[in-house]
């Protein structure tokens, strides 16, 4: 069994915002595999399928981005889980627009969400793909910026950063994490190399 989580804040008033992001791949992905993800359970949203003949288990935490431990720390302890059967899907305006990093263990980076999960479970040794949403401009704070919705001008990259951090998954799911980072890795340092 795998899982996937992605990070975001609950109703509708955040759905579009920059911090959302982890929401909307595993929406991305529920759509691909015909998977439901309405299951209210462990403070989340779930749903469960199978990729690859592995049975997956998709996760959006319900208790606001700051909260986001103690939902994964549940669903890891009933479903015996162990961190490398999980992936966690979270913005980062670290990196620029459309890119992603896909990475085994490391520090929060200052992404509360992430943060929370790390101290709740004690270990930074959490997967992760950090799906770029790019930095906030100097009239804004980042509290500000991760919570505004992405402009008109951005959606269509939005939509492809989207979609590549579905395919991204499944990479992890089909290949396995280290294979996975190899590609994902790769097509993005190439693509922030272009002109």
């Amino acid at each position: 069994m795998f899982a996937v989580i992605g990070l975001g804040n609950p109703g509708a008033a955040y759905e579009h915002n920059r911090h959302n992001v982890g929401f909307r791949v595993v929406d991305h992905l529920a759509e691909r595999w015909g998977v439901s993800v309405r299951n209210a359970r462990w403070n989340a949203l779930t749903g469960k399928g199978i990729r690859d003949g592995v049975e997956v288990v998709l996760m959006k935490p319900q208790l606001f981005m700051n909260r986001s431990g103690l939902p994964v720390s549940m669903m890891l302890h009933d479903l015996n889980l162990s961190l490398e059967d999980v992936l966690v899907i979270l913005d980062d305006a670290a990196l620029p627009l459309g890119s992603l990093r896909l990475r085994k263990q490391g520090s929060s980076g200052g992404h509360n969400g992430l943060n929370d999960i790390i101290e709740v479970l004690d270990s930074d040794r959490i997967p992760r793909l950090r799906m770029g949403i790019g930095s906030s401009p100097t009239y804004l704070d980042l509290a500000e910026w991760v919570l505004s919705d992405f402009r008109k001008s951005e959606r269509e990259i939005v939509e492809t950063m989207l979609g590549r951090g579905a395919d991204s998954v499944e990479e992890v799911i089909n290949r396995g994490l280290d294979a996975a980072m190899a590609v994902v890795n790769t097509r993005t340092k190439e693509e922030d190399s272009e002109p």
